[in-house]
């Protein structure tokens, strides 16, 4: 009877199993190829990522990175897609924040005769993508030379109202302290 009862309700698993049927759609596959960096909470259920687009970078040419925001629906359908060129070889793309609504971008600048490297945010429409308003000098650290200068990373306050940037200087051999 148990053998007969465990078979008849195997049966009936395996069967209700097989009737659930999934849909999966995808949408249009992206045009370029882009190495993804982050995604950040959009408006509305919108997400946009921070990738970057790679050229050149053969043999005689030296290689350029463009940074792009793309923003999707929550059918991940890309909504909006925005380049950024600079003219400036030393700035640099650093992350991307979404905080009440509101987008910002991290950028770098080091500058070779002050040896430092000034640290910037731009606030970005979260709908166009387009840059808002001036960029905001969040501000500037010593460098050794362009491949040591300060790391910073950023957080976000638990009600979203303030942006904590922290830096960490750069490795220094000679200046070693031991910490016990």
């Amino acid at each position: 009877m148990k053998k007969s009862l465990l078979i008849t309700f195997s049966i009936l698993t395996l069967n209700i199993a097989r009737a659930q049927k999934v849909q999966i759609t995808w949408g249009e596959e992206s045009k370029t190829e882009l190495a993804f960096n982050s995604f950040v909470k959009g408006k509305e259920g919108d997400m946009i990522k921070l990738a970057f687009e790679e050229h050149g970078g053969g043999m005689f040419s030296k290689k350029t990175v463009t940074p792009v925001l793309v923003r999707y629906t929550e059918k991940l359908e890309e909504a909006a897609v925005r380049s950024f060129e600079v003219q400036d070889k030393d700035i640099k793309f650093n992350n991307i924040l979404s905080v009440k609504n509101k987008l910002y971008i991290f950028t770098s600048q080091y500058d070779k005769e002050s040896k430092s490297t000034s640290f910037f945010a731009q606030q970005i429409d979260i709908i166009s993508l387009n840059p808002t308003g001036k960029s905001i000098s969040l501000g500037t650290f010593e460098a050794i030379n362009k491949s040591s200068t300060t790391t910073v990373g950023y957080s976000v306050s638990g009600d979203s109202s303030k942006i904590l940037m922290f830096g960490e200087a750069p490795f220094l051999k000679k200046k070693i302290k031991n910490i016990t």
